[in-house]
C-alpha cells in the first residue's frame, strides 16, 4: 500500500479516494493543490487531483481510454499528464523501462511504474486538463503509440516524452496548438537526440535527458533573443522556435 503525502513543516497523509488502495502525489502548485494518481496499481489507475484537506477531485481520462496519471499542475490549476489503456501483453518495452530509470521525470516515472508490472504494455497520449472548463484535452503523440506530459508552466506550455512513428522516444513541447518534436528544431549534425523533456519553467527554460553522440546527458534549452547574424555553437546548438519568435540553445 502506498499513500500520497504533503510536507510543509510536518508530514500530512492525503489518504485515498473511496474504492482505491494506493495514492501518489507527483506535483503541487503554490496554492497547495497536489496532483497524482489513485487506484490499485497493477489493476486500475485513475487520475485524481488531491488537496491537502484530504478531498479528491477526479479528472477522468481522455475519451476512449481507461487509465490516467496526473504529473504536473500550474498556478491556475491546469494539469498535465498521461491517459491511455494498460492492456495485457506478453511484450514489455524493455527499452522504455531502461529509459525510465535513466530519464527520471514524470514521463519516465510513468514508464517505470506501468511497464514494471509483469505482462503490461503501455500506450496512450499526453493530455492537459483545463481547470476552468473541466475538460481534458488530448495532446496526442509524435506519431507513435505513447505520449506523456511531464511538466506544465503558467503559460500552459507543456513538455514530456513521446514515441515517434518509428518507435523512437523523443522529447516534445506542446505550444498550446500542436506537439513539437524538439529534435526537429536541432540543426543537422548537432550530435543530440533529445529523448525526454522533464521540466519547463515560467521563463520557458526546458530541462531533460538526451543522447549526445550516443551517451546519455542532461540538457537545458534556454530561450534567447533572435540572433542578428549566424551563431555557431558547438554543444549549444541554436534551435529555432516559431511559437515565441525566440531561439533556444542547448
Amino acid at each position: 500500500m502506498f499513500e500520497a503525502f504533503s510536507y510543509d513543516t510536518s508530514l500530512h497523509l492525503l489518504g485515498f479516494p473511496t474504492g482505491t488502495s494506493d495514492s501518489y502525489a507527483f506535483a503541487v502548485n503554490k496554492n497547495g493543490t497536489a496532483v497524482g494518481l489513485a487506484g490499485t496499481v497493477g489493476t486500475t489507475i485513475s487520475s485524481v487531483a488531491l488537496d491537502y484537506d484530504g478531498s479528491f477531485q477526479s479528472l477522468g481520462t481522455v475519451p476512449g481510454t481507461s487509465d490516467a496519471i496526473a504529473t504536473s499542475v500550474n498556478t491556475a490549476g491546469n494539469v498535465a499528464g498521461w491517459s491511455g489503456n494498460i492492456s495485457s501483453s506478453s511484450a514489455k518495452p524493455t527499452s522504455a523501462q531502461q529509459l525510465a530509470f535513466m530519464g527520471d521525470g514524470a514521463a519516465g516515472l510513468i514508464l517505470q511504474m506501468v511497464t514494471g508490472l509483469a505482462g503490461q504494455q503501455l500506450t496512450g497520449d499526453a493530455y492537459m486538463f483545463n481547470a476552468s472548463t473541466g475538460k481534458m484535452i488530448d495532446l496526442g503523440t509524435l506519431g507513435g503509440t505513447f505520449g506523456a506530459a511531464s511538466s506544465i508552466n503558467d503559460s500552459n506550455q507543456i513538455v514530456g516524452m513521446s514515441t515517434t512513428a518509428s518507435g523512437a522516444y523523443h522529447a516534445f513541447l506542446y505550444d498550446g496548438t500542436s506537439m513539437i518534436d524538439l529534435n526537429s528544431l536541432l540543426p543537422a549534425g548537432s550530435g543530440w537526440t533529445l529523448v525526454n523533456a522533464t521540466g519547463i519553467n515560467n521563463n520557458g527554460d526546458i530541462v531533460g535527458l538526451g543522447l549526445y553522440n550516443g551517451t546519455y546527458e542532461g540538457f537545458v534549452l534556454t530561450p534567447a533573443p533572435e540572433p542578428t547574424g549566424l551563431a555557431l555553437l558547438s554543444l549549444s546548438a541554436v534551435i529555432g522556435l516559431s511559437l515565441t519568435r525566440r531561439r533556444w540553445h542547448v
